[in-house]
């Protein structure tokens, strides 16, 4: 479910709690997606037709970028803050305009290292929040969702997640698109020649297949702005037929 408001730019406290009280009658419990549009950022989100690989479109209409950011590790110290910074402004400039997080992120500094990095640009941003599970109960909602907009210095959401998107036909996003922390999947024989063919990484490669239905956003997360570069190549790439079906074989969905 999302919800646009193309007069005002947010959903304020009062009208979020009256929101998560109507939803709650309505959903299966444990079971929300909720958001706060700001109809400015959606526009500047937008960038492809109804039929471009390279977005996502919403139920409303709105197109967001078909690979955007995630931030899980940032600012847990791995990085100075600076490269990190850098490395989503890197994105944003590509046009992975997408930003995914959550306030359970490195205890909340992830939210505030976005706060940083998206500074005097938040009307190019697609941000992405979304609330755990063991916070759905009464007012812990609204109390995650202040906590959520308090840290990146935000008065909006464009997306407040909990997912049943699959039963209602919701885009959905790709959880460690790239296999995650320690993952051998770039070293897959059929994405390093793709990839060859193409002169880009396997990991653009895989964030390519990944998006190639157009109801998919994937959420590659990078520290390093040569990363994010490589990544961003999967907005462009266009996958031969026998190129998606090798990888079809290699990774079946079922």
């Amino acid at each position: 479910m999302k919800i646009q408001d193309t007069k005002a730019p947010s959903l304020g406290r009062r009208e979020f709690n009256t929101l998560c009280a109507a939803l709650g009658l309505s959903l299966p419990a444990g079971s929300t997606m909720l958001a706060a549009l700001s109809h400015e950022a959606a526009l500047a989100a937008a960038g492809g037709s109804q039929s471009d690989p390279r977005s996502v479109k919403f139920h409303d209409g709105t197109l967001v970028a078909a690979v955007g950011q995630g931030s899980w590790h940032l600012a847990a110290g791995r990085r100075p803050a600076a490269v990190e910074e850098e490395a989503l402004r890197t994105g944003l400039s590509l046009g992975m305009t997408l930003i995914d997080t959550s306030g359970n992120y490195s205890g909340g500094h992830s939210e505030e290292l976005i706060s940083r990095a998206i500074a005097g640009q938040r009307h190019k941003v697609f941000l992405v929040s979304k609330v755990e599970t063991d916070q759905v109960a009464g007012a812990g909602m609204a109390r995650a969702c202040d906590a959520s907009l308090a840290r990146p210095g935000t008065t909006y959401l464009d997306l407040y997640l909990l997912p049943w998107c699959e039963q209602h036909g919701m885009p959905i996003m790709a959880y460690s698109p790239l296999g995650g922390q320690g993952s051998a999947l770039v070293n897959n024989p059929a994405l390093a020649r793709i990839g060859a063919a193409h002169n880009c990484s396997a990991a653009a490669v895989a964030l390519a297949w990944t998006i190639r239905g157009g109801n998919v956003i994937a959420i590659p997360e990078s520290g390093s702005a040569a990363h994010v570069t490589e990544n961003a190549v999967a907005l462009s790439m266009v996958l031969t037929p026998e190129e998606l079906q090798m990888l079809d074989a290699d990774f079946p969905t079922h």
